[in-house]
């Protein structure tokens, strides 16, 4: 019942959508990456079923373009030494 509930502002308001400007969204990334102590790997998921494949496509470049290379230069915390060897 409370997945049938759940819609797209209170994933908003969690933090588990990252949309909006790529100011925003870089925001949102460093909110999110405080708040669980780094992030190493995320992935992304562009919905073609709600926007059309030509501003789904847009938006991946524009995130690409605008919002990753920013974060490309900030240092990852090691796996730590328990994780499996391919995390290392």
């Amino acid at each position: 019942e409370a997945l049938r509930k759940w819609n797209f502002e209170d994933q908003r308001r969690d933090n588990l959508v990252w949309v909006g400007s790529p100011a925003d969204v870089r925001e949102r990334i460093e909110k999110f990456n405080e708040a669980v102590g780094g992030i190493d790997v995320s992935s992304l998921q562009c919905n073609t079923w709600t926007l059309p494949k030509d501003l789904a496509e847009r938006s991946l470049r524009l995130f690409a373009a605008e919002v990753a290379p920013h974060f490309a230069a900030q240092p990852t915390t090691p796996p730590p030494q328990s994780a499996p060897a391919a995390a290392r």
